[in-house]
């Protein structure tokens, strides 16, 4: 008997233990929800002021146990907001589409009406202002919700792709991230996208897996259903709230479906019916509002064309009217090479380097090391199946921004990835940890050879595509929207600063970086690269100063800059110095130096004679060298070419 029992406890020793672990990681995730509502409650506070009823709600804003001190540290805090007066009269702490979510919401006769805004925030919102009495705030309680709901979902993507303490490592991370808490107690609907296109991607990656491991079929009664397409329902049906949020998500929906049908190993018939079947769920859950919109505006895309006129004068071109689709179009085809250069770095650049800064004020260099751990977890997903897939939803779901960001570069337009982006610095950790076990405990964690090269293969590739396009969109791409923007008759500039090595050439300094203005120096002469498209007259503005900035409103006498155009001397520059700004020089490349495509400009710094009180530190004196801000040509004067 003593026997029996000990096998039957060793046999149930596994199922014990996985049953603590979940144990173990709901109840920290747990913590980490509750935590999270406190910090976004608290931000609520500080901006709105606490509620007026429910009287529970106001006693947690204002509540004596865990107080906002215990729960973040002195360096985080939030200010009131101020008071708007709107021109209905109104009067409120909300703006912008905060205020219009209120309006829209109090208004509301159905979800499925017909408005310029999708309807699930709206609808939460509504939902809010009933429990809360009809009180503005009730739009920040409703982005404060979602935007705990997607620390939740992260947690269950982190699961799904790797662990369940690798989910709780990135959950914590938004969870405490200042800038998502921030902006989850203004009111917007970002964190409702960035919940929905979070638990998609989790749903995706388990419906993947799912069809993965086996065919497994659900049996009610005697109806038997495949996993599959279980999954699939379940997926379309997420999906279709996602476009209700957000129509963007058609975008990476779309990419996922067309992806499940070609990576898939599962018969085509089967591939194919899961598919469509959670794409007709999809249709089905949020076409009703389409239609709407067809009905009352003549438009089933409302919601997304109405936008158009909104970028048009946010860039200047009030009198310009139209769909978004078509201001997408003309931009497109008046300045191509603009606008792939603005898509390349929409897809990269921009939405990573704008995250991370929130986890700071936490631990200083933090941010730091997250996006550097992402940036190596981003590998790691390109080296698993379904961490492909999870990359390709991540890109697909920033294609509709990448169009516009320069219109609006706000972090929120893009917050809906950082989720995926945290997982990604989790899983470096987490593949970090399996590293070093594989290599001091023998036989864990150690793959088939064949299925080892496998891996290296498609990563290889991927990373090799990956350094080509940047090097491409990094040292190419700026020439060519340097030379498209003057073949458009509009001003051209070379700027110091970001992805400036496609101009800049020998003879500079790394980037000096000020508070409003970075340059670089050359000590003798510094070179550019820069692409003019024809043969003409540019007149351009050079903006330098001397370097070391003199001290004082006397300085002792500035060098003079000898500018060369392709060997041609075109200007002599005697350098002026005046506190508080940056010396603006206008010159003229002249026609006989100009050539069709790349051209040479070089700075030549021919120092003056400096007495000996012109030292103004050890090794340096004034104006020995000299800082460049930028260089900006103007379109080409075109005339008869003299014989």
């Amino acid at each position: 008997m003593r026997q029996s029992w000990g096998a039957a406890l060793a046999a149930a020793g596994p199922y014990r233990r996985a049953w603590v672990g979940r144990a173990a990681a709901w109840t920290a995730l747990a913590c980490v929800l509750a935590h999270g509502a406190l910090l976004r409650i608290d931000a609520i506070t500080g901006q709105y002021g606490p509620v007026t009823s429910p009287a529970w709600l106001a006693a947690v804003q204002t509540r004596s146990i865990a107080p906002p001190e215990a729960i973040r540290p002195p360096s985080i805090s939030w200010q009131p907001e101020p008071v708007f007066l709107h021109r209905d009269g109104v009067t409120t702490r909300y703006r912008s589409d905060p205020y219009t979510y209120i309006d829209n919401a109090r208004s509301m006769t159905s979800f499925y009406g017909a408005h310029f805004r999708e309807p699930v925030f709206p609808f939460a919102t509504r939902t809010f202002l009933g429990v809360l009495g009809g009180q503005d705030v009730a739009v920040s309680f409703a982005s404060a919700f979602f935007s705990v709901l997607a620390v939740w979902f992260t947690y269950l993507l982190g699961a799904a792709i790797w662990s369940r303490p690798i989910g709780l490592l990135a959950a914590l991370g938004l969870s405490l991230d200042y800038d998502v808490v921030s902006l989850a107690s203004l009111g917007w609907r970002d964190d409702a996208y960035m919940a929905a296109v979070t638990l998609c991607a989790y749903l995706i990656v388990r419906w993947w897996r799912t069809e993965q491991a086996s065919a497994r079929v659900y049996r009610l009664g005697s109806l038997h259903i495949d996993a599959a397409y279980m999954q699939a329902v379940v997926v379309g049906v997420a999906g279709g709230f996602a476009i209700l949020t957000r129509i963007m998500a058609v975008s990476f929906l779309s990419a996922a479906a067309l992806y499940m049908v070609l990576a898939r190993r599962a018969a085509w018939r089967r591939q194919l019916t899961a598919t469509g079947l959670a794409l007709v769920t999809a249709c089905l859950v949020a076409g009703p509002y389409f239609v709407n919109c067809w009905r009352v505006y003549g438009d089933p895309l409302y919601t997304f064309n109405v936008h158009g006129d909104i970028y048009s004068a946010a860039e200047g071109e009030a009198a310009w009217k139209g769909s978004t689709a078509a201001y997408v179009s003309q931009k497109i085809a008046r300045r191509p090479f603009e606008m792939l250069d603005t898509v390349a770095q929409g897809l990269t650049t921009y939405p990573f380097a704008n995250k991370w800064h929130g986890l700071d004020p936490w631990l200083a260099g933090l941010g730091t090391l997250a996006s550097i751990a992402a940036i190596a977890g981003l590998a790691v997903f390109a080296s698993l199946a379904h961490g492909r897939l999870l990359l390709v939803l991540l890109v697909a779901s920033l294609v509709p921004f990448s169009f516009t960001w320069t219109v609006d570069p706000d972090f929120r337009f893009t917050m809906h990835v950082y989720p995926i982006l945290l997982t990604a610095a989790a899983v470096a950790f987490g593949a970090t940890v399996r590293g070093v076990r594989a290599v001091f405990v023998p036989g864990r964690g150690r793959l088939d050879p064949a299925r080892l090269r496998r891996r290296w293969l498609v990563w290889a590739i991927l990373a090799a595509t990956a350094l080509a396009a940047l090097l491409f969109f990094g040292r190419v791409s700026p020439s060519l929207v340097f030379a498209e923007a003057l073949r458009a008759r509009e001003d051209a500039t070379v700027t110091a600063g970001t992805r400036d090595a496609a101009f800049f050439r020998r003879g500079w300094s790394e980037l000096i970086r000020g508070q409003n203005v970075s340059m670089r120096v050359a000590t003798e002469e510094g070179a550019l690269s820069i692409r003019l498209p024809e043969e003409g007259d540019y007149p351009a503005t050079v903006r330098m100063d001397p370097f070391p900035q003199p001290l004082g409103d006397a300085p002792e006498p500035l060098p003079t800059v000898e500018v060369e155009l392709n060997g041609v001397t075109v200007a002599s520059l005697a350098l002026q110095w005046t506190p508080g700004r940056v010396g603006a020089y206008g010159i003229l490349l002249p026609r006989a130096a100009v050539r069709r495509g790349a051209n040479l400009l070089v700075l030549r710094v021919k120092r003056a004679a400096i007495s000996g009180t012109g030292r103004i530190r050890p090794g340096l004196t004034a104006g020995s060298a000299v800082g460049l801000w930028y260089v900006r040509v103007h379109p080409a004067t075109i005339g008869v070419k003299p014989s």
